[in-house]
């Protein structure tokens, strides 16, 4: 399987990229989105990603597999959703003076403001932008920088039902929708929805070496792709912590949450991710997504160890799986006992219950019970 991006930066930097990443997950979310915005309006990120020359856009997006934008980002029109607090407030009075451009956006129709400026996958200028929706290049120009300022209070104006004094509030990053194939990822913000800042760092080089910049903009360059690797350490982190949640509480998601959530601990998820676990608990922290059932669940509600009575349903199932299998066995219907690795995806299959291998050979070994080779010669 390839590697995340998370999982090639601890590879390339070793020790030094834990206390990195830490530093990132610490970083209020407030100042991250402002960070977003740093980036998405630097001149040298508009001349690398939408430049006129084709040859020099260094810079695109890269959508996460099964990953989209919540239907309930904010609409752009005088008719805003009202969102409580500050944010909400700041958000209507960014778009209170922004009436003609919110015309121009009506104009454009969805599908081309979504294609174009939402998603922002292809490698096009601003000015054939502009073309394909029959603006301005000013035009494209004023309405990529009012998404990228209205998504920076997005992540921190979605409303939630009212909470009982002293209860924590969380950060809704996704809607979790169930679909024919499986549980697809709706975030609520563009820039996660976007997915992660691709850099062509062979045309940067070669633009470098044709003297493309000057020596303040080869500064500002270093400067801008730091940023990037910066905010594209956290997209994925958070994009692959939600992705395994998916993985391996598909049975409780897909079921409405009539299932049980399966045993699942931070510190296997960080082994996984080769991470230490308090990098999982820092990004999990105060954050949330929305069910299949429209519940809105923390992300630490995922994780739970089996508890005795749940480990005591797990083990009652090994054994029903084994006391049949030596039934098939004497009767001919198997010719090989099944290895954990099999039993561990009846287990998941069968009964719901989402647990690895090796912890299926732990409570095999607590029960005495050998493994196949051993089952096979008796």
């Amino acid at each position: 399987m390839k590697n995340s991006f998370v999982q090639r930066q601890v590879i390339r930097q070793g020790f030094a990229f834990g206390a990195k990443l830490a530093g990132i997950l610490e970083m209020p979310g407030r100042d991250y989105s402002k960070l977003i915005g740093e980036i998405e309006s630097d001149p040298l990120f508009m001349q690398l990603k939408y430049g006129a020359d084709g040859s020099e856009r260094a810079i695109r997006y890269s959508r996460f597999k099964r990953a989209g934008l919540s239907g309930r980002f904010f609409e752009l029109n005088e008719g805003i959703v009202a969102h409580t607090g500050d944010a909400g407030a700041e958000v209507e009075k960014l778009l209170a003076g922004k009436k003609k451009i919110l015309a121009v956006i009506r104009k454009i129709g969805e599908e081309r403001f979504r294609r174009y400026f939402i998603c922002a996958e292809e490698e096009l200028s601003v000015d054939e932008i502009a073309e394909h929706c029959g603006v301005s290049g000013g035009e494209a120009v004023e309405i990529l920088r009012l998404v990228n300022s209205v998504d920076l209070y997005n992540e921190f104006s979605t409303p939630q039902a009212a909470l009982p004094e002293n209860t924590p509030s969380y950060n809704k990053v996704a809607v979790l929708v169930r679909q024919k194939d499986g549980i697809f990822i709706n975030f609520t913000s563009v820039h996660l929805a976007r997915g992660l800042y691709e850099v062509n760092n062979g045309i940067i080089d070669r633009m470098v070496a044709g003297g493309r910049f000057s020596p303040q903009e080869k500064k500002r360059l270093r400067e801008l792709l730091g940023k990037i690797e910066f905010v594209n350490i956290r997209k994925s982190l958070i994009y692959i912590i939600i992705s395994k949640i998916i993985e391996k509480q598909r049975a409780y998601l897909e079921s409405g949450g009539r299932r049980e959530r399966a045993a699942f601990i931070q510190k296997e998820l960080s082994e996984t991710m080769g991470v230490h676990p308090s990098i999982i608990s820092r990004a999990v922290a105060g954050r949330s997504v929305e069910t299949p059932w429209g519940e809105e669940k923390p992300l630490k509600e995922f994780f739970l160890s089996a508890h005795p009575q749940q480990k005591q349903g797990i083990v009652n199932r090994i054994v029903e799986i084994l006391d049949n299998e030596k039934i098939s066995m004497s009767g001919g219907l198997m010719k090989k006992p099944l290895s954990d690795s099999a039993i561990a995806g009846m287990l998941r299959h069968e009964y719901g219950v989402a647990i690895a291998q090796r912890t299926v050979a732990k409570y095999r070994n607590e029960l005495g019970i050998p493994g196949a080779f051993h089952r096979n010669r008796r």
